[in-house]
């Protein structure tokens, strides 16, 4: 029987994360999932060289942000390009000022979606 337990509990831990909304983010905070969206904004800090990809109304009124802080700027070379774009991230959902958010370190969390 353990054995029939350690199998199923196996497979439910490798199952692909949920696909969800920016719009729907909110709901999910503390959870790994893909959030698939239109990129509607994406701008860097002069001051911290974080790059933020907005999705839904421009920053200060958007629904979800992905956040690329500096020391992973590398990772990302092309985010710039992706305004505009359908993409898929992928990571654990944080409130940040009263937003969700995730934090990309990994190239792996980011693909443009199609």
């Amino acid at each position: 029987m353990r054995v029939i337990v350690a199998a199923f509990m196996m497979g439910v831990m490798a199952q692909a994360p949920t696909t969800i909304t920016p719009e729907a983010a909110a709901k999910h905070v503390g959870e790994t999932v893909v959030v698939q969206g239109v990129v509607t904004r994406v701008h860097t800090s002069d001051r911290s060289n974080t790059t933020y990809l907005d999705f839904g109304p421009k920053y200060p009124d958007q629904i979800f942000t992905a956040v690329i802080f500096s020391s992973a700027q590398s990772r990302f070379p092309a985010a710039k390009a992706l305004e505009g774009k359908t993409v898929m991230v992928k990571g654990t959902i944080r409130l940040y000022k009263g937003k969700p958010e995730i934090v990309l370190e990994y190239a792996e969390q980011l693909r443009v979606a199609g």
